[in-house]
């Protein structure tokens, strides 16, 4: 279990597979071991790079709300300390929030960038969900969290479906300290890259789900028109979790993209 010691937090991450460097940046209540289907299709042909963001998993959890450039900069931190010169960046929700900021601020870093069922920005209906979701952690922990955003996160099909692994996913956010949960929630509150996303010079990917309530279709297409050249792709019948709910369309799409750019990546 790799830990790598910032000066102000520990991160927790995993390495696997050899070649490029990839990076792949979790979503709010998720840890590094969510993106097992992922590593192992990637790490045939990456070296493949999970963390737990500060307040995550493994990680430290210092008690102060975590913004979005402070994620940003510890993985900046965390690539340089373990000796990785640039890397693609797939984020995924907040993920993709920290992957917008990170490709902004650390250019010469990014690869490419793959963002996932994320926001340029945090507008009303998404700042209320998240002021209320806190407040639902409080009352009634982590897995009542995750019981009230459940039918914002996942499509018809899937909770239909899938009702064994959901409780799975619901026991697991049940475990994680609300405190931190919390942290993490109202750090992105202030998550505002409108007229910044310009400049972002990476080329992009930007994956949405079909029928994500969370962030709906709108997101992804403010998004591709903002940053130069990027490209939409929407997985069908698919929520907001599309690594989890359609992995194997969600890892085409990202690896024929990917591979496309490895060049950058070359020293």
């Amino acid at each position: 279990m790799p830990i790598h010691a910032l000066d102000d937090v520990t991160l927790h991450y995993e390495v696997a597979g050899q070649g490029a460097p990839l990076v792949l940046i979790n979503a709010l209540t998720m840890e590094a071991a969510g993106w097992g289907a992922q590593v192992r299709a990637f790490s045939a042909h990456y070296r493949v790079l999970t963390y737990d963001c500060r307040g995550q998993g493994q990680s430290g959890k210092p008690e102060r709300d975590y913004g979005i450039e402070q994620h940003a900069d510890d993985l900046h931190r965390l690539l340089v300390g373990i000796g990785l010169r640039r890397a693609h960046v797939v984020g995924l929700s907040l993920g993709g929030m920290i992957a917008q900021a990170f490709a902004l601020k650390y250019p010469a870093q990014t690869g490419a960038l793959v963002l996932c069922s994320t926001v340029p920005r945090i507008e009303p209906a998404m700042e209320r969900f998240l002021k209320t979701w806190v407040r639902v952690l409080d009352v009634g922990g982590g897995g009542l969290a995750f019981e009230v955003a459940e039918p914002l996160l996942f499509s018809e099909w899937y909770l239909r479906e899938h009702g064994e692994i959901l409780k799975g996913l619901q026991a697991n956010v049940a475990r994680q300290p609300v405190a931190a949960l919390a942290h993490l929630a109202r750090g992105a509150l202030g998550h505002n890259l409108d007229g910044q996303l310009e400049l972002i010079r990476a080329p992009t990917l930007v994956l949405a789900g079909e029928e994500d309530l969370l962030t709906p279709l709108r997101h992804a297409r403010r998004l591709s028109q903002q940053i130069p050249g990027a490209q939409l792709i929407v997985i069908p019948a698919c929520g907001h979790v599309s690594p989890l709910e359609r992995p194997a369309l969600f890892n085409e799409a990202v690896f024929q993209f990917l591979r496309r750019h490895d060049g950058l990546l070359e020293s």
